[in-house]
């Protein structure tokens, strides 16, 4: 396992403590998309190893959802999705199996908006 994903956790729970949460001020723009932290794009781990999802947390957002699939799929429909209303999920490795991978998580809004993250790779071996 490299340090890269325990490193950006470790960013995530420090900037995710300061990030604002909780519901929009009056008059603010749309709804934001949250920004990954780690793991970083491209990153190689194997699949006993864990593999640790984290994003920064979005002024406004009920919950997220953390959307893995094949790297040479289109849509996120697959291979895996789960709802938290946290900001880091763990990616079920094992069951995944080994393969390139993308990932993004989706901000859930009040009132069904969805705004979802940049897309980032990994692969497991």
């Amino acid at each position: 396992m490299t340090l890269k994903p325990v490193i950006g956790a470790i960013l995530s729970l420090l900037l995710g403590a300061q990030a604002a949460v909780g519901p929009p001020p009056a008059g603010s723009s749309a709804p934001e998309a949250p920004a990954l932290v780690a793991p970083l794009d491209g990153t190689k781990v194997s699949r006993r190893d864990p593999l640790v999802m984290n994003w920064i947390p979005v002024r406004g957002a009920a919950s997220y959802r953390l959307e893995i699939d094949r790297a040479n799929k289109r849509d996120f429909v697959s291979a895996f999705r789960q709802t938290t209303p946290g900001t880091s999920l763990a990616a079920p490795t094992r069951e995944l199996g080994a393969g390139s991978y993308r990932w993004r998580v989706v901000a859930i809004h009040p009132g069904g908006v969805e705004k979802p993250s940049e897309v980032r790779r990994f692969t497991l071996f």
